[in-house]
């Protein structure tokens, strides 16, 4: 999903600041939030568990759960007419299933994780406020960051094959760049879908499209926090 391609319009900008737009992207970020305390929580719950994290490692539940979580995706991707309880449940259960697939970080120093983690949420942050609060149309930007995705998921696959340390870093940065710029996009266009919706859409459509805004950039910053790690470890394990 990768965030509601409204056309920006800078006669718009009156709308910046109104109640409508501040309470809609509230609700995005508090859905956001929540999910990255979810993941957080399930993941500290399993690396300081024992018996958990030997569970989950001895049945490859950390990778069966990419699996589930690529369903769930499409799934979210194509629920417009999904019942709200059903988004959330949908929603909440990707981000645990994300707590159980990042297991493999018991691998890196924890040190390096926390710096990645906080470095990631600069870098979100940022990017995020620069989206909201710019003049510039960045939709045009779409496109290019699309077909920028595509080509990042080849290169990935590729290399699982290679198995190159210079072509993990490469990898790292440019999806750096595009997850770091695509946060800016996706923040800009869910505050132009928030004028949309306050015209003819009723609170709990408006919710809806909350929950899916969330999870468009927890996607973001998930992938932003993975490209980071792999900069900062160049793929390398702690000893």
């Amino acid at each position: 999903m990768n965030g509601f391609n409204f056309k920006y319009d800078k006669n718009s900008n009156t709308y910046i600041e109104s109640r409508v737009v501040s309470g809609f992207i509230n609700k995005v970020f508090g859905w956001l939030m929540l999910g990255i305390l979810v993941t957080a929580g399930v993941l500290f719950t399993i690396l300081n568990n024992t018996n958990a994290l030997v569970f989950v490692l001895k049945n490859n539940l950390h990778v069966i759960s990419l699996f589930v979580m690529l369903g769930i995706s499409f799934f979210l991707s194509f629920s417009v007419r999904s019942s709200l309880n059903t988004v959330r449940i949908a929603y909440i259960s990707y981000c645990i299933l994300t707590g159980i697939s990042l297991t493999f970080l018991i691998a890196f120093d924890p040190r390096t994780v926390l710096f990645v983690l906080l470095a990631t949420s600069s870098i979100f942050g940022v990017s995020a406020i620069y989206g909201y609060l710019t003049g510039e149309d960045l939709s045009k930007f779409t496109s290019v960051l699309a077909v920028s995705l595509v080509f990042l998921v080849v290169v990935n696959i590729t290399n699982l094959f290679l198995r190159l340390e210079f072509f993990d870093m490469i990898i790292g940065y440019f999806g750096a760049v595009i997850f770091t710029a695509l946060v800016a996009v996706k923040v800009q266009s869910l505050k132009q879908l928030a004028v949309a919706l306050s015209d003819s859409y009723g609170e709990d459509r408006v919710d809806r499209f909350a929950v899916f805004g969330a999870f468009s950039l927890f996607l973001s910053f998930i992938n932003l926090f993975l490209s980071i790690l792999r900069i900062m470890t160049n793929g390398k394990r702690k000893k």
